[in-house]
Formats: C-alpha cells, structure tokens, sequence
C-alpha cells in the first residue's frame, strides 16, 4: 500500500510539471510576435512565425494577442479575413482593451468584417478615449468634423474632441479649424502654430472672394442661385430643358457646406436626339474634357465610373493638393434670374483614397445663349442690348432695326407659346415661331428682316392664353 501511495504521488507531482511546461507564456510569446511582425537586426520579419507565437495566446483570450492577431488578418484584405478581425478585436475590446476598442470603431466606420455602423464607430471611440487611448479622441472629432451617415455634423465637438487628442492629424485638423474659424474664433497665428505653417492671414475663399475672378458668373448671380430655393423648377427637369451649353463654376464648400473653400471652372455640354430620346453630356473640368455615361431618374442624374482629379485645400507636404474622385449622382435644378438660366446640382462624390464621401460640391452653371432658329451664338453686344430689358417681357435687338432683328423672352414655367411680327394693319403677319409646348427658359429667335417694308410692327407672344406684344420699328 505504501509503494502505491508513493507512485501516485510521482505521478500527480509528473502531472503538475508537465502542465507547468505547457502553460503558455504570452507575454513572452506577444514580444516575439511583436519581433517577428516588425523585424530588427535580431529578427527576421516573418508573419507566419508571428502567427505561431499568438496562436495559442489567442487561444486563451489573451486581448493582446487578440488585437494583434486581428491587425494581421485585416492586412489580408479579404472578406473572410475581415470577419475573423472584426471578431477577434471585438472580443479584446470587451476585455477594456483601449487600443482594440478604438480599432473597432475604425472597422464599424470602414464597415470592415461587419455593417458599416457610424453610431457604433462613435461609441467605441468614445470608450477608447474613456480607456485613455487619446487616438480616439481625434478620430471622434473627425467623425463630427464631417458628419458622417447620421451624425450631425459640429464643428464646436470636433474641435473639443481634438483638442483632447496629441495625436498628430488632431493638432492637423485643428489647426485648420483655427485658420478658417470653424468652432472656434479665427486665429491665423494659432493656426500657423499647429500647422507649422507662416500664413499671415487667410487665403481661403468666402463666397465673395471665390467668386470674384469668374468670367461666366458673378458673385450677386451665385448668391441669387445657391439661396433662393423658391424660383427652381418644381418639375421634372426633362432632357430637352438639359440640352445646350452650360457654363459656370464647381463650388467647393466647406463640410457644413455654408462657406466656399475653392471653386474651378466647369462646362457641360447637352446634346439631347429628339429621335433617340438619347441626352449625351461631355464635361469639362478645369480644362479636362470627358464623356459621361449616366442614367437620368427624376431630377437627377447617376453616373457609370466618372472619375476626377480635384483640388484639395492641403496646409502639409503629406496631403495631397488634388485627389481623385469618383462622382456618384447628382441632383439637377433649373433657375432662372435676371432673364437669364442656370442649372445647378449638388454632386455626391467618394474619395477612393481615404475611402469616404468628398467634401459637398456644388455647381452653378449658366446657361449659353443661342438662337432657337439659327446656329449662331448672341454677339456680346446683343446681349447686353437685351439684358438691359429686362422690365420687359419681349426683349427686342436692335430697335429700330434695318435688316434683322432678335426676339427674347423667358419662361417661368412651361406654357404653349407662338410668335409672331405683324404690321401695324394686321394685314402682314409672319410667324417666328408656330404655337408648340415650351419648357421653362430663356429664347431667342432670330427674325429676317430684309423683306419687310420700313415701318411699324407689332411683335407678339401667345403664353398660354395670355397675349404679350411689342412694337417696333423698322427704319
């Protein structure tokens, strides 16, 4: 019995060491991973060697090794590897891991290896800081500085929640916010410091100043167009309202989209086939010419793989100054002011670089004037003339006039019009144009006049039921 007693004793003493050998020590094994996913003059850069170390600490929810080996998945960039790091990081994030909390938020934002959740992105930032990693902090105020999905864009949080935050694109942003005055007071010298920059005051653009330069729109027509909602059509903008030359300017606003940061020059040409019902557009971007392809629906347009270089204000070598956008949709509205129409949209765009929507970019685009009837261009001078009537309903150039004459007028809404010059006896009557549906608009007829005798005539507009009519004289 005795001997017994002693071999079991042995045996549970045996016992006990071996499963002291296999207990794994991980916190040596995280710094070998560490070694060998780094390399140094001592280790070899070797992932698989890594993945051998965390495995078995992975295995015991350890949350180090959990994180690390869930960095290592996302670097896979696969669907499959996505999900197995959303998990594992998830898991050390509920273990009050600071980092794994801030990196599931990352994933949430990105929606990588689970539903993109901005909601959810917050508040795992917001435990990340609690747990006193201040990257999060910085991250938070990047999500108010923007705006994403549901969450309500806040310059005053984004700058309270940088300022938190040592991290260096924190003091990035914030200096930005100082420069332009976005949730705090203006201050170029604070900005200057932040961004180790030497600007003496700001270089950035109001609405005013980005709008100054512009050879096609001024500054009263862009203010006009952007605020007063209430002239734009209510319709459906129809491809014929589209075709025609359109000139103006691609507003960059800031991400309350209240202030112009930076505006280029834009043109869209619209040729609508009346037999194909096909509306073909080519853009130009900052002298840049492309082909769009784009499917129309209501009142706006969704574009096929259109892809543009566009300037980004960048205040360090390590930003870029242009970035390239894809544009996904936008809106389309017609307006009119001053006799004049503009299109204007506010295009929805995503950064494949940062892998998040652009900043708000607008347009407004002024519409080039072209006879109805004829081929030929307005000359400056014939534009001026008419816009100098604009009290009056029909515009007329020249009056008095010798050979030809030019009849404009505007639409605030579509109507069935006609039109026609008349001699004062009513006797003569030439018809401009037959009574047809128009859209709303501005234009211009050309009328020969070479075979008309000098004296009175009465030009004459039908609008529905409504009977416009003007004289004029033929010299």
């Amino acid at each position: 019995m005795k001997i017994t007693r002693i071999i079991v004793l042995i045996a549970l003493f045996t016992s006990a060491l071996n499963a002291q050998e296999k207990e794994v020590d991980c916190d040596f094994n995280i710094n070998r991973a560490y070694y060998h996913l780094e390399g140094n003059e001592f280790f070899k850069k070797d992932k698989q060697k890594a993945i051998e170390y965390l495995t078995p600490c992975v295995e015991t929810e350890n949350p180090v090794a959990q994180l690390m080996m869930g960095r290592v998945l996302l670097e896979e960039a696969t669907e499959e590897s996505y999900t197995k790091a959303f998990k594992l990081i998830k898991a050390a994030a509920k273990q009050d891991n600071a980092i794994a909390a801030t990196d599931l938020g990352i994933l949430y934002k990105y929606g990588r290896g689970c539903n993109l959740n901005y909601n959810k992105a917050r508040k795992w930032f917001e435990k990340g800081f609690e747990l006193g990693n201040t990257k999060a902090a910085y991250l938070l105020g990047y999500l108010y500085l923007k705006g994403f999905g549901n969450i309500q864009q806040d310059y005053t949080k984004a700058v309270s929640w940088f300022e938190k935050s040592d991290y260096p694109m924190a003091k990035y942003w914030l200096g930005i916010c100082y420069y332009h005055g976005y949730g705090v007071d203006k201050n170029v010298a604070k900005a200057n410091e932040l961004l180790k920059t030497n600007f003496d005051t700001v270089k950035g653009a109001n609405i005013s100043e980005a709008s100054k330069n512009s050879e096609v729109i001024n500054v009263e027509e862009i203010k006009h167009v952007i605020n007063e909602e209430e002239t734009a059509t209510s319709a459906e903008v129809t491809k014929q309202q589209l075709n025609g030359v359109w000139e103006g300017d691609l507003l960059f606003f800031d991400w309350s989209a209240t202030h112009i940061e930076n505006k280029i020059p834009f043109k869209i040409i619209a040729k609508y086939d009346k037999e194909s019902d096909v509306l073909h557009i080519t853009t130009t971007i900052a002298d840049k010419k492309q082909n769009v392809d784009f499917t129309k629906l209501d009142n706006s347009l969704y574009f096929n793989d259109f892809t543009v270089e566009l300037p980004h204000n960048s205040f360090s070598q390590n930003i870029p100054s242009v970035l390239e956008h894809q544009l996904l949709s936008s809106d389309v509205s017609i307006k009119q002011f001053n006799s004049e129409t503009y299109l204007t949209g506010n295009l929805e765009t995503y950064v494949s670089a940062w892998k998040e929507s652009g900043a708000p970019i607008r347009f407004v685009l002024k519409k080039k004037k072209k006879l109805e009837n004829s081929e030929e261009e307005l000359s400056e001078e014939a534009l001026a003339a008419l816009s100098k009537q604009e009290d009056s309903f029909i515009k007329l150039y020249p009056n008095p006039f010798e050979k030809d004459v030019i009849v404009s007028y505007s639409l605030a809404q579509p109507a069935n019009t006609k039109v026609t010059i008349t001699n004062m006896n009513g006797l003569r009557e030439k018809v401009i144009k037959p009574l047809a549906s128009q859209e709303t608009g501005s234009y211009q007829y050309y009328v020969e006049g070479m075979d008309l005798p000098k004296g009175i005539y009465v030009v004459t507009i039908l609008v529905g039921q409504e009977r416009k009519t003007r004289i004029i004289i033929k010299k």
